[in-house]
């Protein structure tokens, strides 16, 4: 691999090649398909978005007014977020890292068994109206958030706009700035927790 610092600095590892972990289906823990993505808080999303672009040839999927953008490199509608942080903490901070599960099945049986082993769920289930997929939040041993989703939205980028789905408010949905915070967050009206968007 290669690793490139990005405009703040932090080194970014770049991977040619990808290997599975697992099948995906076990019998035992969550399994997720993949990755899917990880959020930063920066200090300027702006400027971060430019490095990424410019250097990285990522695409902007959307905006959160001007302080959360959602980035892509491939069909999936974001592999990277940027959260402008508070100026008084520090921007060398995860917001959260995400895995992609197969379905609401594969959700459902994934929040069951993290319920039995006491993993609380700080956030969902919910549709995002930024990436319209299912998302619930736990943390992790350390504390870090971790997003589990599944029906993430999918660019067709010959044509310049998502994928249509049932739960779409706009055909065609196109990258746009969402301005209203609460729609962004949450389709059905679950508000995010104290501090995650500040």
């Amino acid at each position: 691999y290669i690793i490139v610092k990005d405009n703040e600095g932090k080194p970014v590892h770049l991977f040619q090649n990808m290997h599975t972990a697992s099948k995906g289906i076990t019998g035992v823990g969550v399994s997720p398909n993949k990755l899917g993505h990880l959020a930063q808080w920066v200090k300027d999303p702006q400027q971060t978005v430019d490095f990424y672009e410019n250097t990285l040839d990522f695409r902007v999927s959307d905006w959160m007014k001007d302080f959360f953008v959602f980035m892509r490199c491939n069909q999936d509608h974001h592999s990277l977020n940027f959260i402008k942080t508070d100026g008084d903490k520090s921007s060398n901070r995860l917001h959260h890292l995400a895995f992609e599960l197969r379905d609401w099945g594969h959700m459902k049986d994934a929040l069951d068994f993290l319920g039995k082993h006491k993993t609380p769920v700080i956030w969902g289930p919910l549709r995002h109206g930024i990436g319209h997929n299912l998302a619930a939040y736990i943390p992790d041993p350390d504390g870090n958030m971790i997003e589990l989703f599944t029906e993430l939205d999918i660019m067709n980028e010959e044509l310049g706009y998502f994928e249509p789905k049932a739960w779409h408010h706009e055909y065609p949905q196109k990258p746009k700035v969402w301005t209203d915070e609460a729609l962004a967050t949450s389709l059905w009206g679950i508000k995010p927790p104290q501090g995650v968007l500040e």
